[in-house]
């Protein structure tokens, strides 16, 4: 049948260019936010860039696959991207298929900080719980760990 599959509800094809673009919007979204999600330090030029390359493929999809180019001998991909879109389940599939794919980087990420802290996560929660920090500074424990610790003993 050409690769192509056709839906009993809403008879729309779906084939291959339809499953290769859902893929590829799940890398770019997977990718971008992983990205997000290791940046450490939030400055007007990361959202710009970060969601900015977000929006530039949508935006991109939208107009690559919305118009035909008089340039190009195929028009493989028209009407793909918002075909994809128009579909419930894809949505669906995007959105479960990202979020299974993140899900072991944010466990991963909350378990490193409620159980090796860095010196920096130790003085937010410092200064999130003021009452601890009388508590830490009058026992003589360090604030940081490691070779750049001072200690008075």
């Amino acid at each position: 049948s050409n690769g192509q599959l056709l839906t009993a509800n809403t008879s729309m094809m779906f084939g291959n260019w339809t499953f290769g673009t859902l893929v590829f919007t799940v890398l770019v979204f997977t990718v971008t936010l992983k990205l997000a999600l290791d940046t450490r330090y939030w400055t007007w030029v990361n959202h710009f860039v970060i969601w900015g390359s977000l929006l530039f493929y949508v935006v991109f999809s939208l107009l690559w696959g919305g118009i035909i180019w008089p340039f190009l001998n195929y028009q493989r991909m028209y009407f793909v991207f918002m075909q994809l879109l128009s579909s419930g389940p894809a949505w669906l599939a995007i959105i479960l298929i990202v979020i299974i794919c993140l899900l072991p980087d944010v466990v991963k990420k909350v378990m490193c900080r409620q159980l090796w802290p860095t010196a920096a996560e130790k003085v937010q929660k410092l200064m999130t719980d003021k009452s601890s920090v009388s508590t830490v500074l009058s026992n003589g424990e360090p604030l940081l760990d490691g070779p750049h610790s001072t200690s008075d003993a």
